[in-house]
């Protein structure tokens, strides 16, 4: 079991460093739908199943719906919002098993907002906090998942440096 979550753990590490580096939202959310779905494995190997299982298979059902909005050029409804604010919520009560696991439900809040987010920089910069958040989570449990965590906060910085908009 060890051994199958740290390759997933490291096969998510690449495509979250990827995920930052794409220049378009559909690309990069698609990119953390994979990170997302193999995390959650990860941490269900590791861990069994808590609410960073939950949250991070919510998480991957919630990219889909958002690059289905993205495809067809559609923002999303403020019920909408709503209803994954508490489907969050419910998915971190839910799996809650230790004071531990409050931890990924404040980063997936943080999440949360970067999915809804248009602007390929806000997405980064909320994601960059939820990154610092399971970073601790991670390094907590002792998941290979750190390191995802460890070169995605330095693929956020130099994504936000390198899409930067200048101005005259």
């Amino acid at each position: 079991m060890k051994l199958a979550s740290d390759i997933l753990g490291y096969i998510a590490t690449l495509m979250f460093i990827i995920s930052f580096q794409l220049p378009k939202r559909k690309y990069i959310l698609s990119a953390q739908a994979v990170t997302n779905f193999l995390g959650a494995v990860n941490v269900l190997l590791i861990a069994g199943l808590n609410s960073a299982v939950l949250l991070n298979l919510l998480g991957a059902i919630h990219i889909i719906v958002i690059i289905e909005h993205c495809i067809n050029q559609k923002e999303s409804t403020k019920k909408e919002k709503i209803l994954f604010f508490i489907l969050y919520v419910a998915a971190g009560l839910i799996g809650l098993r230790k004071v531990i696991d409050i931890i990924p439900l404040i980063g997936t809040l943080f999440f949360m907002g970067g999915v809804f987010q248009t602007k390929e920089q806000n997405i980064r910069i909320f994601n960059l906090v939820n990154i610092l958040v399971y970073l601790v989570y991670y390094a907590m449990i002792g998941s290979t998942l750190i390191y995802a965590q460890i070169f995605a906060t330095c693929s956020v910085l130099i994504s936000l440096f390198r899409y930067r908009t200048k101005k005259v």
